[in-house]
């Protein structure tokens, strides 16, 4: 049994303490665990009152979106809510030396703000909870990630820290994760609409909000184990949608407030072009020139082959072609990298014939 949409959302009104409330426990603006029987996974929320919470939460476990939900339609559906607020303000404090809002009210205006956004993930409820709790910290670190992934993503400096402060207007990381359709082509209305939504709703459901949920995520599951462990790389996959050198590993520095940023080049697409000398293996034609088209399967062609092939399986390995996203100029440019030092000479001295 699923929770109604009229438990849903029934109401988006900030609510008031009531007897109710008392009866499950919870105060308004506690951060509440929601775990289902032995399964660990679980996700986090925010009691809204009158036996409700407000969080990033999906029936189907497919399409994410911030809803309210009813505890009594959770616990029918075989969920445990739990009070975990003091863990979760741990977590944050050490990290990232913030505390709560002064007001749990703020917190449940600030929820509000992001009702019916699509999320990218289950883990985005970490920032939805660091956005609603915390306030702006969230949009801070998002600058953050996105300086230290232009420098790593341009200049190919591979972690290396910076003095330089970037500005970044426009990052791969605004991108949406989940893109309709295959056309470059953006509707200028839907463009003028989406520049009028609050910024946590822009946020929620782009490239920025998987990487950073999928980073608090490993990072609060190594807290629980370990609370002395702090600042490792975590390893994260990128999504298709910009195809970067995936996987990206990603460190925050506590002392020094930044995030740094690498990839395994040695072990990713670009290095697998590169051993494929750069040409398409249907047609022998190089990729320089042409679009490079990703399947699912990891393996690839150029475009003309692709729309030429009679039927819509891989060449390679028979597999249904349901998905082909462009490959990034940026892998294409490693891989020419990596492929123009592995044909140059061996530059190393000869024996001296004075010896």
């Amino acid at each position: 049994m699923q929770p109604s949409e009229a438990d849903t959302e029934s109401a988006v009104d900030l609510p008031w303490q009531r007897k109710e409330d008392q009866q499950w426990g919870f105060h308004i603006g506690d951060v509440v665990q929601i775990g289902q029987g032995f399964i660990e996974k679980c996700t986090y929320a925010l009691y809204y009152g009158q036996g409700r919470v407000i969080h990033v939460w999906s029936p189907s476990r497919r399409q994410f979106r911030v809803r309210v939900d009813s505890l009594r339609g959770l616990n029918a559906s075989g969920y445990v809510a739990t009070i975990c607020s003091r863990e979760l303000d741990k977590f944050f404090y050490e990290l990232l030396n913030i505390i709560p809002l002064a007001k749990p009210k703020e917190s449940i205006w600030c929820a509000t703000t992001a009702l019916h956004a699509t999320a990218a993930s289950r883990l985005s409820n970490l920032c939805f909870i660091l956005f609603a709790r915390y306030g702006d910290t969230i949009f801070k670190l998002l600058q953050l990630l996105k300086e230290a992934y232009s420098l790593t993503f341009d200049d190919w400096m591979l972690g290396k820290p910076s003095d330089e402060s970037l500005q970044v207007d426009e990052s791969p990381l605004d991108s949406p994760v989940h893109l309709v359709g295959h056309s470059n082509k953006v509707d200028v209305n839907h463009q003028a609409a989406l520049s009028t939504q609050p910024a946590i709703k822009m946020f929620f459901g782009s490239v920025g909000d998987l990487l950073m949920s999928e980073w608090l995520g490993k990072l609060l599951s190594d807290f629980f184990k370990d609370s002395r462990t702090r600042s490792n790389w975590y390893s994260i996959t990128m999504p298709s949608v910009i195809n970067c050198l995936s996987p990206l590993f990603l460190q925050f520095d506590i002392p020094l407030k930044r995030f740094q940023v690498r990839y395994d080049v040695a072990r990713g697409l670009p290095q697998r072009m590169a051993d494929d000398r750069m040409e398409c293996g249907v047609c022998w034609m190089s990729f320089t020139s042409v679009r490079v088209m990703l399947f699912k399967c990891e393996h690839y062609i150029c475009a003309p082959c692709l729309r030429l092939l009679s039927r819509q399986e891989c060449p390679y390995c028979r597999g249904p072609i349901l998905n082909a996203e462009p490959l990034g100029e940026c892998v294409k440019r490693e891989a020419s990298r990596l492929l123009n030092k592995a044909m140059e000479p061996d530059r190393k001295p000869g024996p001296s014939l004075l010896q």
